[in-house]
């Protein structure tokens, strides 16, 4: 099918942006509509997750203590302390799991992040400071 570039409205910006005719071939190959959200709004929608400001103390999943973490203690995920988590002290192969093609694949991938533990925090080259959660670059 030959396919033409359009000219979309953004539904939440109302932004212009272009879907090239490749894009539509991609988009009818993995079964999904054309989006509706400009690459932008569609960046912070998939980044809206991502916590650099603020720090909960929670429980460790291996040893039961409290330790400072980007997830509220009311979030379903395991966490490890990250030194913990880098280790070769667990084994991440222990969470694999066969995909269940009766069910969707998005609630398997859903009910996997909150039986695998995640680091902490992800603060990378920080020294002697557990209670940072943004990564400040050099100047």
């Amino acid at each position: 099918m030959e396919y033409k570039s359009q000219n979309v409205v953004c539904q939440n910006c109302r932004g212009n942006f272009i879907i090239e005719p490749n894009d539509f071939g991609f988009y009818e190959k993995i079964k999904v509509p054309p989006p509706t959200f400009c690459p932008d709004c569609r960046l912070v929608r998939r980044m809206s997750f991502r916590n650099v400001w603020h720090l909960y103390k929670k429980e460790d999943a291996h040893t039961g203590k409290e330790i400072f973490s980007a997830f509220p203690p009311e979030s379903p995920v395991k966490i490890y302390e990250k030194d913990y988590w880098l280790s070769d002290a667990w084994n991440p192969l222990e969470y694999g799991r066969d995909i269940d093609w009766s069910k969707p694949f998005i609630s398997q991938i859903a009910e996997l992040l909150k039986e695998v533990p995640l680091p902490a925090h992800s603060i990378q080259n920080a020294v002697n400071c557990e209670y940072c959660t943004k990564q400040m670059l050099p100047t």
